[in-house]
């Protein structure tokens, strides 16, 4: 048994065995092994029609015509070519470090339209169906995807379906509005919203002071009529009864006569 101490022990208290130490031998394969050919699978080419937006950040190009040209996507490199001709040297070369790509859905003068930035420029790219463009798209941001480094590399976007973009109204005159004139059209829209509502609500008050005018008013000549009707039967009573006793007090006058001329008679 070995004692607990604050150091490690000495290697001298290893177990030595009778051919010596032990000697570590290379393998024989050592430095030998061969190596796995290197294949980039980031690749895709072919001719593509090209329309230039911007020359560099806020600039909008020049020429911003279709020319159809020689598009090589090798790695992390992009080539434009007039032809394809190797022997061409390449009329720009851009790197897909930090580059963006994604489905241009807000350009709707051609279909399968492709936008890339790259290196301050941007442009579209026009694919022949749909098969087309998600390949074209798919190698774009797996080449912007590893040419990154590791320790600033963000994580994957696969993502080739466009996001959800509110269609911008136009003008009487087909130009497109500006989201300052689509929000004071809005804000106008809602106000007139309001000022409908508004004057729905005064109508329909109206109409139910109105009714209840109306209704009152009903209910006050049917309440007079009643009284009337119930004042005039009253009358005929009283007539009735006051008649009833004027006959009666004039019967009784006469009978008091009569007995008093049959008296002074006798």
């Amino acid at each position: 048994m070995f004692e607990i101490r604050q150091e490690p022990p000495p290697y001298s208290i290893l177990h030595w065995r009778p051919e010596g130490p032990q000697v570590i031998y290379p393998r024989e394969e050592e430095g030998k092994e061969k190596l796995p050919q290197y294949g980039c699978h980031v690749h895709i080419e072919g001719y593509l029609p090209r329309k230039m937006e911007f020359s560099s950040p806020g600039v909008q190009a020049r020429d911003r015509s279709w020319r159809r040209l020689y598009f090589v996507l090798h790695g992390t490199m992009l080539r434009v070519y007039r032809q394809d001709l190797s022997s061409h040297q390449p009329l720009r070369t851009y790197t897909m470090q930090g580059a963006e790509s994604g489905l241009a859905a807000d350009y709707l003068k051609r279909r399968h339209v492709v936008r890339v930035r790259a290196e301050g420029e941007q442009f579209l790219l026009q694919t022949k169906d749909d098969r087309h463009v998600v390949d074209w798209i798919e190698a774009l941001q797996a080449a912007t995807n590893v040419a990154m480094d590791l320790e600033t590399r963000p994580m994957p976007k696969f993502i080739t379906l466009p996001r959800r973009r509110r269609r911008r109204r136009h003008n009487p005159d087909g130009t497109a509005a500006s989201p300052t004139t689509e929000r004071e059209a809005a804000d106008l829209a809602e106000a007139q919203r309001r000022s409908l509502a508004d004057q729905n609500g005064s109508v329909a008050a109206t109409t139910a002071g109105a009714s209840g005018r109306r209704s009152r008013d009903e209910v006050n000549a049917a309440f007079n009529l009643m009284i009337s009707e119930v004042g005039g039967r009253l009358a005929r009573v009283w007539l009735h009864t006051d008649l009833t006793v004027f006959l009666l007090s004039f019967t009784q006058d006469q009978e008091n006569m009569m007995s008093t001329r049959q008296a002074s008679v006798i």
